[in-house]
This record gives structure tokens, C-alpha cells and sequence, in this order.
């Protein structure tokens, strides 16, 4: 009993360290407060080449980083090759999300998801693994 509770936190805090991880190695950066200087300004477009970047980054990390180095009995570098593929058709940073969400998903490991500024969950979990309280 004991050692299912202790591998159920274990794979809690992997599976939190990997969406930490997610967020912080591709280099999102939290907003900053806004100044009086600052003047309101669209965020630069995303290319096509940044989303099958997007999924190496994720790719790379799940494949160092998994708690599971069997990826609970799935093959991830089948499931990478096939995103690969599929992200290179992506048209927005939706459908990029989408796909490497779908792909993520095939690991049956809960909590484990791609978030980008456009998603406000992002910004819970910059705020909870940030140094300090935001604001």
C-alpha cells in the first residue's frame, strides 16, 4: 500500500516537473507589468518552422525526462516520428497545440500537456512554479 502511494507522488511530481519543464524549455517568458511607456502591441506572428520546433523541444524532453522509460508501454519515438509529420501540417498555434497535445495524450499520463500564452492554464502554472508570487 505504502509503495502504490509513494510511486502515485512520485509520478505526480515527474508529471509536474514535466509541465514545468515544457513551459520553461521552450522560453515562454512571463508577461512583465506594464509601464506607462509601454504601448499596447500584436504578438508577432508564429511561423510554421517554430511549431515542429515547438515538438522537438517536447519531443526531446519527454524522451529524456519521461518518469517511465518504457512511455507506460508506448512507443515514443514512433509516436515523435508520426507528430513530426503532422505538426508540419499545423496552421495555427492551435492545431499545433492540438497535435502535440494528441501526441502527449498517447502516454496515458495525466497532467502531461503542451501550453503556450494562449492558453490561461499557462499562466497558473508560471505563476506556481515562478520564484515568487505574481503581480
Amino acid at each position: 500500500m505504502m509503495e502504490s502511494i509513494r510511486k502515485r507522488i512520485e509520478n505526480t511530481l515527474a508529471t509536474a516537473g514535466l509541465i514545468a519543464l515544457f513551459i520553461f524549455c521552450l522560453g515562454l517568458a512571463a508577461p512583465r507589468k506594464a509601464s506607462a511607456q509601454d504601448t499596447p502591441q500584436e504578438p508577432l506572428p508564429v511561423t510554421q518552422s517554430q511549431f515542429s520546433d515547438w515538438f522537438e523541444s517536447v519531443a526531446q524532453l519527454v524522451q529524456d525526462r519521461f518518469y517511465d522509460p518504457t512511455f507506460n508501454a508506448h512507443d515514443w519515438s514512433k509516436i515523435a516520428s508520426e507528430t513530426s509529420e503532422k505538426i508540419k501540417l499545423a496552421e495555427s498555434v492551435t492545431s499545433a497545440t492540438d497535435t502535440i497535445n494528441e501526441a502527449l495524450q498517447q502516454l496515458q499520463t495525466s497532467h502531461t500537456v503542451f501550453y503556450t500564452s494562449e492558453d490561461v492554464d499557462y499562466y497558473f502554472l508560471l505563476d506556481i512554479f515562478s520564484s515568487g508570487p505574481a503581480g
